[in-house]
């Protein structure tokens, strides 16, 4: 007596020859003498986050005629804020400041910066008129710099010779060209903080007035960004 076939078996009856034929037709793998096997994972560190208790500082209104015609390295009023950078957990994060208007600032005042302090710590103000307006520092206001109740201090990756770790001993100035990392005594490796709190001060000096269109208004636009780096 014949049984007769379900549909389900005579699909795979009429899928059986295609599925031979493709394995059949399918090319060799050559044998080799070796393989590489890759392992690979992550590891992310605990997430941080940071905020400035201003990020739009107003350097207030200059008046032309109050300009000195010769000042190059005049210094102006120093403007202050505070940051407050904080983690889930202890980490040994970093901090990056990047000036996005670099190609502003000065070249005296960049010479100037680079002779006192033997580092890049200038920031653009902007152009008008194809010129430069000028330039500014920022430095973190030393006892201001606190992992809860514990003093801190910044170090940065990089220091002379390509050596690890550096610290700029005058008033803790900010760099363009390295991130920092914080220590709590005179080492100087970076240490895991939960939470690290600080003032910043932040000062400018403007272009020699007589490289300035000073018949109309001028607008500072400075603008830095802070990054985070593990």
């Amino acid at each position: 007596m014949m049984k007769r076939s379900s549909p389900l078996h005579r699909l795979a009856a009429c899928l059986l020859p295609l599925a031979t034929l493709a394995a059949g037709s399918a090319p060799q793998a050559h044998a080799a003498e070796s393989a590489k096997l890759n392992v690979t994972g992550t590891i992310m560190p605990p997430p941080c986050s940071i905020v400035l208790t201003n990020n739009r500082i107003d350097l207030g209104t200059l008046q032309a005629s109050a300009l000195h015609p010769l000042a190059r390295y005049g210094k102006h009023d120093a403007a202050r804020f505070s940051f407050h950078l904080q983690c889930a957990q202890p980490s040994r994060v970093r901090m990056r400041f990047t000036d996005n208007q670099a190609n502003s600032v000065p070249e005296y005042h960049r010479d100037w910066a680079e002779a006192r302090h033997g580092r890049p710590n200038m920031f653009g103000l902007g152009k008008v008129a194809g010129k430069n307006i000028g330039s500014y520092f920022m430095y973190f206001e030393p006892d201001s710099l606190k992992a809860g109740n514990v003093p801190v201090r910044p170090v940065y990756d990089d220091g002379p010779d390509e050596k690890p770790g550096y610290h700029l001993e005058n008033y803790n100035y900010i760099l363009t060209t390295a991130s920092l990392g914080w220590t709590g005594d005179r080492h100087i490796r970076a240490a895991s903080f939960e939470r690290i709190d600080g003032e910043i001060v932040l000062s400018y000096m403007l272009e020699q007035p007589h490289d300035l269109p000073l018949e109309r208004e001028i607008t500072f636009n400075g603008w830095a960004t802070i990054d985070l780096e593990y």
